[in-house]
């Protein structure tokens, strides 16, 4: 998915609009893919029932080894070495 609802700070300025954004991502479901060019691909989480069995669940879905959403340059390494390409579970 194209969209830099989850990821753009800036998109927060206009929250009404934001809000009318994160609803239509709702009805579209509750899980998206999201590709954008400058992370990591990484899964939004935006309904209920499976973010409650996702952190019930820890062994099968996880949030690492990268926990957090950072921009390829902040994110290319760790301690000096170049990190495989991996794809987290954001929620």
């Amino acid at each position: 998915m194209t969209t830099d609802l989850v990821h753009n700070p800036y998109r927060f300025g206009d929250l009404e609009a934001w809000r009318e954004a994160v609803l239509a991502l709702h009805r579209e479901g509750p899980m998206h893919r999201m590709k954008p060019e400058e992370f990591r691909p990484f899964w939004a989480v935006i309904g209920h029932p499976e973010l409650l069995e996702i952190e019930r669940d820890p062994k099968r879905y996880t949030n690492g080894p990268v926990p957090v959403l950072a921009s390829f340059i902040a994110n290319g390494q760790i301690d000096g070495k170049a990190m495989p390409n991996l794809e987290t579970l954001g929620y």
